[in-house]
């Protein structure tokens, strides 16, 4: 977390800390609760690796939000935002909303794909797109946290 976690995101007076602290609560929550079924215990453990890779793509997509919200705040001219459904530069519930919302189309598809494999082994194949999705995340991520951080280290020397 950068120098500035305590700043209020866009006047809606939530802090950056909390604001986190809720998207983890929220993740946790569409993971585990919404595959509940009459019986959630036995759901959960027989569908480990699924939930495995769903929590996965779910930090990865929040990862990618969090990352391009803090960069645009810290330093609006240098973080544009490339993809184009979301402008240049978007707002943080357009960002998460749209993170979340393919995050959730990605369980979704994971879903059906364990449902539809049944006991094949090749429900495996899940990871192929979960593990590359979450690779490709690694430098995006990386690249928006270092620009803010660089301008909250700019701020803090003399």
């Amino acid at each position: 977390m950068h120098a500035h976690g305590n700043q209020p995101y866009y006047g809606l007076g939530i802090q950056q800390r909390d604001g986190v602290e809720m998207l983890l609560r929220f993740v946790l929550l569409l993971v585990i609760a919404s595959p509940l079924q009459a019986q959630p215990w036995h759901w959960v453990s027989h569908h480990k690796e699924l939930l495995a890779a769903d929590g996965l793509i779910f930090l990865a997509w929040s990862a990618d939000a969090a990352s391009s919200v803090a960069c645009q705040r810290e330093r609006p001219k240098a973080c544009v935002e490339t993809n184009a459904l979301l402008g240049k530069h978007p707002s943080a519930a357009a960002s998460f909303g749209y993170a979340l919302g393919l995050a959730g189309a990605q369980s979704t598809l994971n879903g059906l794909i364990w449902w539809s494999a049944g006991d094949s082994p090749g429900k495996h194949i899940i990871w192929l797109p979960t593990i590359a999705f979450t690779v490709l995340e690694i430098p995006n991520v990386k690249d928006n946290v270092q620009i803010a951080a660089a301008h909250s280290r700019l701020l803090r020397k003399p």
